[in-house]
């Protein structure tokens, strides 16, 4: 009877475990296959890097160009960012450059600011990116300091800049732009002798508008937060 008992209880065992197929057996759950790292990679390429929601740099090739620009940023969407800026255009070499005369340029001042959006594409951490930029720039200058025919010109310029490149993102928030700013400048200018009795029978316009190019190459540094 023992043997019977043990005979029975065996074969309901067996019956209890799943057929398989010994030719093509039941595939195995990838995620069972899955290292915490594997399972990172698919997050991000669902939920990609998103630009912060602020961020600080500074360009300092401006200091060879038209003057380093420091920039405070701000997401919008994770794609999408507005930017504020100011630029120092009397810390660049080219401001000067660009504004020599024959009579030299004994002094500069001023200061431009602006705003506009940058929109950065793709899903991994670093991206390209586009952007529209507006500034407004003020310039005085002196000419021929001292001299009998001293004269000023005072600029205001409005700045239509585009903006593209490619962001170099680390993990520590730390980032790199490599691009350029493209653009023109609109120049209401106006000048004259610094002495009201000179000059009175020059018939040459003392202001006016102006349009120009403007141009920088990007190497800006920064850090998100």
């Amino acid at each position: 009877m023992s043997l019977a008992v043990f005979l029975a209880l065996a074969s309901m065992a067996f019956g209890q475990e799943p057929k398989t197929d010994p030719v093509n057996p039941p595939a195995i759950p990838k995620e069972y296959f899955k290292t915490g790292e594997d399972k990172k990679v698919g997050e991000n390429k669902t939920n990609g890097y998103p630009i912060s929601k602020i961020a600080l740099s500074v360009n300092p090739l401006g200091f060879a160009q038209f003057g380093p620009m420091v920039n405070i940023e701000a997401g919008v969407t994770k794609s999408l960012l507005a930017n504020a800026h100011v630029r120092f255009p009397t810390l660049g070499v080219l401001t000067y450059i660009v504004n020599y005369d024959d009579d030299g340029l004994d002094e500069l001042s001023g200061i431009s600011f602006g705003a506009g959006s940058l929109y950065f594409f793709g899903e991994r951490r670093s991206k390209p990116y586009v952007g529209i930029l507006l500034e407004y720039e003020k310039l005085e200058k002196l000419y021929a300091k001292n001299e009998s025919w001293e004269w000023k010109d005072d600029d205001n310029n409005g700045i239509f800049i585009l903006n593209g490149g490619y962001r170099f993102r680390f993990k520590s928030g730390f980032f790199i732009n490599t691009g350029a700013y493209l653009g023109a400048a609109l120049s209401l200018y106006k000048w004259d002798y610094t002495d009201p009795d000179y000059g009175q029978d020059d018939p040459e316009a003392r202001e006016g508008t102006d349009i120009a190019p403007f141009g920088m190459v990007e190497v800006t540094v920064g850090v998100e937060f």
